[in-house]
């Protein structure tokens, strides 16, 4: 072993990859002090980093047969450890490759890029705008009541409250959060306070891009905080269902009810038949009534 070393040493392999070590580092240095000050995207200095990864494979393999000139003779060992560079070297190149046609892939058709589907949103903690940071309650409230009430459209996937709130206080790209979570939507806004005055902004981003799809402004009195929590969920959850399910909003209007909250009590009331149990038809005749309280001139419920 120790002789093997040696020959590696004899053909410079150590010095070459020590020498391209400390120029990949000095030039990733470089490429990020420059990134920052032009603002460049941090895809720059990924692929910087995987192109600096194939390469120092493919130095150690010139500093192999480059290092002693005169020697021709080639140990089995020293084949073993060449076709395990190559090897490496080729899976990293295979693995970028495939990359990039995904990316290319997720760009082509941006709904193909969330792991949920093209019904899928996630609810980032609403920004609390208000002089007082006490208020931060009442902005967390609006994220529940809102998660609370999307979770509730049966053809919409929601992202869990954990995910989510894992980007509170963090200014992380939409398009990153989007393809973390696995979602085809995001849906953002803030609460700002004046006096006895609320303004709560909500809008819908499209995750691929970042293009804001739906966007709304609702000013309210600061008289019942949890009933104004509920209203604008309520609101908001409608329209985002309009712009993300369209179909459904055909199905409300065909349904004899305008209310969402009505149609979702109606379906669930719908599975809870198709099962036919006893403690099924209890619990759909619960959520039929449900149903109509919210909506009394609902007629199929």
């Amino acid at each position: 072993m120790d002789g093997f070393f040696d020959r590696l040493w004899q053909r410079k392999i150590v010095q070459w990859a020590l020498a391209y070590l400390a120029g990949a580092f000095a030039l990733l240095q470089a490429v990020d002090i420059v990134g920052q000050r032009f603002g460049w995207p941090e895809q720059v200095e990924r692929v910087l980093i995987v192109a600096l990864g194939v390469g120092f494979f493919v130095a150690l393999v010139l500093a192999w047969y480059h290092g002693e000139r005169g020697e021709q003779r080639v140990s089995g060992m020293e084949l073993s450890v060449l076709a395990l560079l190559l090897a490496l070297g080729g899976a990293i190149l295979w693995r970028v490759a495939t990359t990039t046609h995904d990316v290319a892939t997720a760009l082509a058709d941006p709904s193909s890029a969330s792991a949920l589907g093209a019904a899928s949103t996630a609810v980032l903690p609403f920004v609390n705008m208000s002089a007082d940071k006490a208020n931060e309650y009442f902005s967390d409230g609006m994220t529940e009541t809102l998660l609370n009430r999307l979770a509730q459209v049966p053809q919409l996937k929601v992202a869990a409250r954990t995910s989510s709130f894992s980007f509170k206080g963090t200014n992380t790209d939409v398009r990153r959060i989007g393809a973390q979570l696995g979602v085809a939507s995001l849906v953002e806004g803030s609460v700002q306070q004046a006096g006895d005055t609320l303004r709560i902004t909500a809008q819908l981003i499209r995750a691929a891009d970042g293009a804001h799809l739906w966007s709304r402004n609702y000013d309210r009195k600061a008289a019942d905080l949890f009933a104004i929590q509920d209203e604008i969920a309520g609101a908001v959850t409608e329209a985002l269902v309009g712009e993300l399910l369209p179909k459904t909003r055909e199905i409300l209007t065909k349904g004899g009810t305008k209310n969402l909250a009505a149609y979702d009590a109606y379906t669930r009331a719908l599975e809870q038949l198709a099962i036919n149990t006893f403690a099924s038809n209890i619990q759909a005749e619960s959520l039929m009534k449900q149903a109509l309280t919210l909506d009394p001139h609902y007629v199929e419920a």
